[in-house]
């Protein structure tokens, strides 16, 4: 049984492949090798592939670089 925090919601926003790539500045065959890696979740719905926004956010938070401090000598 799939897990009900995970299930899509018919009011949540949802992004074409295009809209994503267009949204965090990349091309959308980046976006497709992210989705083919696992990377970033998505659903399937026939041949349309959908990412709502609880994916994106959750992809950018992974992908976060935190800043680091160096002390130079």
């Amino acid at each position: 049984m799939q897990d009900p925090s995970r299930r899509a919601t018919i009011t949540e926003t949802k992004f074409s492949m295009s809209e994503v790539a267009e949204l965090i500045g990349v091309h959308r065959t980046t976006i497709l090798r992210l989705l083919d890696a696992g990377k970033l979740g998505c659903y399937q719905i026939g041949d349309r592939l959908i990412v709502a926004e609880r994916h994106l956010q959750e992809f950018l938070s992974l992908a976060e670089r935190k800043a680091t401090v160096k002390v130079l000598p």
